[in-house]
């Protein structure tokens, strides 16, 4: 698992990954590992992963997650009920949702090259 996130990049779009491995149910699915690893195994592990990165996530300055999150080509995916995994403690949810709205607004409103403060 280790190895196909990292091939993803920023932290963002591991956790977009992720996610999309999730089923409604909150089963997570990866061909590949259920293969060699077998589906609740794989499951298990994926899930774990996931958690791990929102942690990351949180660890992370905020000008580091405003630069990823403007990596992420539409961050509108970025959507807290697809981001974070359902089983994840509230408090982590409410801490996850406000970096990511306080990443968007910074990068939203920052001074881009070129332009000049009102």
């Amino acid at each position: 698992m280790q190895r196909t996130l990292s091939s993803l990049g920023n932290v963002w779009k591991q956790l977009l990954f992720t996610a999309s491995l999730r089923t409604n149910a909150g089963q997570y699915h990866h061909w590949g590992l259920e293969r060699d690893h077998g589906v609740e195994e794989s499951s298990a592990a994926i899930k774990e992963a996931h958690r791990d990165l929102i942690l990351k996530l949180l660890e992370m300055p905020v000008e580091e997650a405003v630069v990823e999150v403007e990596e992420v080509e539409d961050s509108k995916q970025l959507e807290l009920k697809k981001i974070c995994p359902p089983m994840l403690e509230p408090c982590l949810r409410r801490h996850t949702d406000y970096v990511l709205e306080a990443a968007r607004l910074i990068s939203h409103h920052r001074i881009q090259p070129g332009e000049r403060a009102a």
